[in-house]
């Protein structure tokens, strides 16, 4: 019982110890498949014995292995049916006289009932079969490590994660382009608003000119009021003056009047005039002050459109650059998946 206890555990044991593939190794690899490795090995005259030949073996094709037998046959769940051996399957061997492990090789072909063994003794590269004398009632177990398909399927995932890599790469170079142009766009509308704003300020000084030239027309026209308003009073002094001279006899002291009277009067009418005309400057100031008032207006709302168009376009460079941590973060994780 317990040496059947004992027996289940190492299975267990060896069952766990199965060799994990590397992708990348396997692409690299020299060999690439079973037969071609098979071929490379024939009547090779090696310094090595037969476990460091499997071991080499598969290292041809990207596969470590340890260079110990008993380790070796330790590597997966043990195969103790010849009709389940495959091609490249490690095998162990007894001697007769002995239940040790003395002799291993590869699996070079199998019929389900015998195989050929491709095995390294005595530094020469042999073949030989299950069924020759010295290994006939001697098979152990074989270890399984992997078939033409599992490297070729670890191959080509290798080769669709370096194509994946490139592409992510480029996907980064063209999403820093992206952000760039971005940059630009961001650049450019930055540079409108300012431009948008110096309108402002040239609207505004033509609105403060506006309201100076209103200001001084009404200023003007105000003076001209009050001008003619002291000329009205001196014509009623003077015409009051004329008809005193009347009454008093006074004939060259009413001529005298009333030529101040016709002078003033002139002067009135002159004012009156200027006033006039002071109105209409006035009037003109007043459309100026509206005409400057409506470019300030025009140029605040053109601000704020292009203050709206840097804010989209700024929105629009967060989220180029966001797309670029995306592109850089699954371009790193590709590259560290490869040289796992």
């Amino acid at each position: 019982m317990r040496k059947e206890l004992l027996f289940v555990m190492a299975l267990f044991a060896a069952s766990a110890q199965a060799v994990e593939l590397n992708n990348r190794m396997i692409f690299n690899a020299p060999q690439k498949t079973l037969d071609a490795c098979i071929a490379s090995k024939l009547n090779q005259h090696l310094s090595m014995d037969d476990a460091a030949f499997n071991a080499d073996f598969y290292k041809q094709l990207g596969i470590e292995i340890p260079t110990n037998r008993d380790e070796q046959s330790k590597i997966s769940k043990p195969i103790t049916k010849i009709a389940k051996l495959q091609k490249g399957d490690i095998v162990f061997f007894r001697t007769a006289e002995s239940s040790a492990l003395s002799l291993s090789g590869i699996v070079q072909t199998t019929n389900g009932k015998d195989f050929t063994i491709l095995y390294c003794k005595e530094g020469e590269v042999k073949v030989g079969n299950s069924e020759y004398s010295e290994f006939r009632g001697n098979f152990v177990h074989g270890v399984h490590i992997a078939t033409d398909k599992d490297l070729a399927s670890a191959s080509t995932a290798y080769a669709n994660l370096q194509k994946k890599a490139a592409n992510a790469a480029n996907d980064v170079v063209k999403q820093e382009g992206s952000v760039k142009k971005q940059e630009e766009s961001v650049s450019k509308a930055e540079m409108k608003v300012k431009e948008k704003e110096n309108k402002i300020a040239d609207a505004e000084s033509k609105l403060n000119d506006a309201e100076s030239k209103l200001k001084a027309a009404e200023d003007d026209a105000e003076r001209l009021r009050q001008e003619a308003e002291g000329y009205a009073r001196q014509i009623e002094e003077a015409n009051a003056n004329a008809q005193t001279a009347v009454a008093n006899g006074k004939s060259g002291s009413y001529e005298k009047q009333s030529k101040t009277v016709a002078k003033l009067m002139e002067k009135q009418a002159k004012a009156k005039e200027l006033a006039t005309k002071a109105q209409e400057k006035i009037a003109k100031a007043q459309e100026g002050v509206s005409k400057a008032k409506e470019g300030v207006t025009k140029a605040e709302l053109s601000v704020n459109d292009a203050k709206k168009s840097l804010d989209k376009e700024k929105s629009s460079l967060e989220k180029e650059k966001l797309n670029l941590e995306k592109a850089v973060k699954k371009s790193e994780d590709l590259k560290a998946e490869l040289e796992k």
